[in-house]
């Protein structure tokens, strides 16, 4: 596929200089999405359609969104940048995530930065975390731990669960920061309780290398059904072993039960366990 021209996508967008002096690109009135209007249904691949009312740019931006699942990239961007310019503004977001993987269009960390600002200078949570995850990584600029946590607070503050697990993160690892355990579990406390599955699994860890094997598997548990592949393997083994029997005795039903649920999240180890035993199990 031909990539999209980068002047295309971004039109007047100011690209953030790699000096830290960041200023925020001027705004411009939301644009009216005039070319449709109305209710539509609309096949997007075989057995997937969507709904969209063309009046609303959040719609169109979830229609690109689902273009991008099929690796539809052209269509996607297309519908990006029209709710971008309607006033949505985690579609600004979505097209800076197309530019820093490179979908669609010429990989680029400077420009996915400026369309990531665009997006939290419009109140995207999402264009925030991802602003700070820049920052925290140093693609494209000089890394700041600092200037990345005030972004993973903003995008926090407004309930964004993955900012609130990379700010537990930082404290657990001492990035910008003063390392602090208790601090690193309050926040990723804070980001299961808005249904963050790495931050349950964190959590499980913690209270696994402080020997509370109720809280592990009750932290495990509550991620293995949010999908939590690794937390999935991990009871599967436990039941397995007999660790979570009164009397001792492995329970492989419910080892299976769990591996399964490992399986059809990715998990290699659990899939090849399955595959050994003549197990079946389903794909997602």
């Amino acid at each position: 596929m031909k990539h999209l021209t980068l002047l295309a996508v971004l039109g007047c967008l100011a690209t953030a200089r790699a000096d830290d002096k960041e200023e925020p690109p001027k705004k411009r009135p939301p644009e009216k999405l005039a070319d449709k209007t109305g209710i539509e249904t609309i096949q997007i691949a075989p057995g997937i359609t969507f709904t969209i009312d063309w009046s609303k740019p959040d719609n169109v931006n979830v229609l690109g969104g689902l273009y991008a699942k099929q690796d539809n990239y052209k269509k996607a961007i297309e519908l990006f940048l029209k709710a971008g310019r309607a006033g949505c503004a985690d579609a600004w977001a979505n097209l800076g995530d197309c530019c820093e993987r490179g979908n669609g269009m010429k990989q680029d960390d400077k420009k996915a930065l400026a369309l990531y600002r665009k997006a939290a200078d419009a109140g995207s949570a999402f264009g925030m975390h991802k602003t700070g995850t820049i920052h925290y990584q140093g693609r494209g600029v000089p890394r700041d731990y600092k200037k990345s946590l005030e972004w993973f607070r903003k995008a926090a503050n407004k309930k964004y669960a993955r900012a609130m697990l990379q700010i537990g993160f930082m404290y657990k690892a001492g990035h910008g920061v003063d390392k602090d355990l208790k601090q690193a579990d309050a926040w990723y406390r804070k980001a299961a309780g808005h249904g963050n599955r790495d931050a349950m699994y964190n959590l499980g860890n913690a209270a696994h290398r402080n020997k509370d094997k109720a809280a592990a598997v009750q932290w495990w548990d509550k991620a293995a059904q949010e999908g939590h592949p690794e937390a999935a393997f991990n009871l599967g083994v436990w039941h397995y072993q007999g660790k979570l029997s009164k009397d001792g005795k492995p329970n492989q039903k419910k080892a299976i039960e769990y591996w399964k649920i490992a399986a059809q999240n990715g998990h290699e180890k659990a899939q090849s366990v399955l595959k050994d035993s003549g197990i079946p199990w389903k794909k997602k």
